[in-house]
């Protein structure tokens, strides 16, 4: 991690210590996915804020690991294989949420990327895990002033509310997701709106398509079946 993110090892302890007591809570009303403890503790650890510790945002777990798979360097990659193999083996245990509104905010420091390449009738392509929330206040905090709020209707989600400590419903886009830009940049009550539904489902899927939009999140590998 220090070669993604100077310090970015430095929350690590107190992330287990949290992710550990928030997961033997958690347990005590939630059966673990899949039956295995250690599928709930990996995604109390995706989805537990290290902000609130004191960390900078570029030390979130989640963004570390988004950078990780972004990079695809081989000895990175091999040292997260075992917390993705958890990590993906709850997802996949988890039922898949119905079609829905989502929302995720976009500081405006991606704003010119997205008007070149988020064009109304543009296909996106996440080939990473997202992250999304059912609360449009979620997304425009994470957005900030002049920043992006997207909104997608997906298909394909997965919830992660049982295992995060907000109140708010968390949910992730699985790998190699597809939307079409319904709508483009709109600048609405000082936000920038953008408007995503996805096209088919997750994965696999082909980069080679014209369209295709390798943004926000970096290539993740397709999570295994659960059983």
């Amino acid at each position: 991690f220090p070669n993604l993110q100077p310090d970015g090892a430095a929350y690590l302890p107190t992330l287990i210590r949290g992710a550990g007591e928030v997961t033997r809570s958690k347990l005590q009303l939630h059966p673990a996915p899949g039956g295995d403890p250690m599928h709930a503790f990996a995604l109390v650890c995706y989805a537990l804020h290290m902000v609130q510790f004191g960390a900078a945002p570029t030390q979130n777990f989640f963004s570390l690991i988004e950078r990780v798979l972004q990079s695809r360097e081989p000895a990175l990659m091999d040292l997260v294989q075992g917390y993705m193999h958890y990590l993906f083996r709850g997802i996949n245990c988890i039922p898949p949420a119905a079609e829905r509104v989502l929302y995720r905010g976009v500081p405006r420091g991606k704003l010119d990327a997205f008007r070149t390449h988020y064009q109304s009738g543009r296909r996106a392509h996440w080939s990473g895990i997202t992250t999304v929330s059912s609360a449009e206040g979620v997304a425009k905090r994470f957005a900030g002033a002049g920043g992006i709020v997207i909104e997608v209707t997906a298909r394909m989600t997965c919830s992660i509310k049982e295992w995060s400590v907000f109140p708010e419903e968390e949910l992730l886009l699985l790998p190699n997701f597809k939307a079409l830009v319904t709508r483009g940049l709109t600048e609405v009550d000082g936000w920038w709106r953008l408007s995503l539904c996805e096209i088919q489902p997750s994965c696999p899927a082909s980069s080679s398509e014209a369209g295709v939009v390798l943004c926000p999140s970096g290539p993740a590998p397709c999570p295994p079946s659960c059983g």
